[in-house]
């Protein structure tokens, strides 16, 4: 297999069970991860016990084979997860301190035989430690919900601080749970990729722009850092209606560059048609543009030359 590492894919070696020996170095690693960060400024600390890593691994018998304190039973299995978040909340204090989990989730190829039995236990644990919040992937990461039968509201009622529910969530789904008060806080993945603006586009009903998955690990700008805001449409728009209004007369030459900016701006930003409205008056021998896409929200300022666009237009 391969992993992503400075860069680029790097070959691995071949897994290997952990010696008993070297489970006090990891949990110190966490521990000592979790105190440069903090000294950093970090705000808080989320331990990944989730998608087939080390701590995910060791909980799970599709993975665990162990036949020491830490494999075999679920109390044995879920043993190195509830260490590592005791040691981190002690660093971090458990205020600061959440944990991801996933339950039924085959990422990397791991799973367990009987999961909701090994989870009420490790959430039993977690709540005990007061950590500040658990981060339940529920179902498959980034696939389906319903993958394998699952009783969250288990883990919900079992955990007394905040719930966060993850996978899979728009913001009607996500209105629903909270409504339903199955959860605190719902996190949102692949959607914030590609709309950094994602809170204010839920705000405004907004459309949301498509994420390419084949950039996901890329490690380079592209499908990281190129998606466009709302108000990198408005830029666009600009452009457009300044080049616009030099010196086309013509009704016709202006509304055909104004539809030109609309379609470039709904192919960059993935946004249904906007209604508009393009007035033309005449003002001294010049024509002047009157349109506001549904998407210019709040308007900008006025535009130079000869063009602006006009808060009051109806559209």
């Amino acid at each position: 297999g391969k992993t992503f590492v400075n860069g680029t894919f790097t070959d691995i070696y071949e897994p290997r069970a952990l010696e008993l020996s070297e489970i006090p170095g990891i949990i110190d690693d966490f521990k000592r991860g979790t105190e440069n960060a903090i000294a950093a400024g970090f705000d808080g600390i989320e331990i990944h016990g989730a998608n087939g890593y080390l701590l995910d691994q060791l909980a799970k018998d599709g993975s665990n084979k162990r036949t020491d304190a830490y494999g075999g039973s679920i109390e044995n299995r879920a043993r190195l997860m509830l260490e590592v978040s005791k040691a981190v909340a002690a660093a971090a204090g458990p205020e600061r301190t959440g944990i991801r989990i996933s339950p039924v989730t085959p990422a990397n190829d791991i799973s367990d035989s009987n999961p909701q039995p090994l989870f009420d236990y490790i959430v039993d644990g977690l709540n005990a430690l007061k950590l500040t919040y658990i981060h339940v992937i529920e179902g498959a990461t980034g696939g389906p919900r319903d993958n394998a039968p699952f009783d969250y509201a288990s883990l919900r009622k079992r955990f007394k601080q905040a719930y966060m529910a993850n996978n899979g969530y728009d913001f009607d789904l996500a209105n629903k749970v909270l409504d339903a008060n199955a959860a605190d806080l719902i996190a949102f993945g692949k959607p914030f990729i590609s709309n950094p603006d994602l809170v204010e586009r839920l705000k405004k009903g907004a459309a949301l722009n498509e994420w390419d998955k084949n950039t996901f690990y890329g490690g380079g700008a592209k499908g990281y850092t190129d998606y466009p805001t709302l108000g990198a449409a408005h830029e666009e728009l600009f452009y457009f209606t300044i080049r616009a209004g030099e010196p086309h007369r013509a009704q016709s030459g202006l509304t055909n560059m104004l539809e030109a900016a609309a379609e470039s701006v709904e192919r960059r930003t993935g946004a249904s048609r906007a209604e508009r409205t393009v007035e033309y008056t005449e003002l001294s021998g010049w024509r002047s543009a009157r349109w506001l896409p549904e998407i210019l929200d709040p308007a900008p300022p006025p535009l130079p030359d000869r063009l602006s666009v006009d808060p009051d237009s109806p559209h």
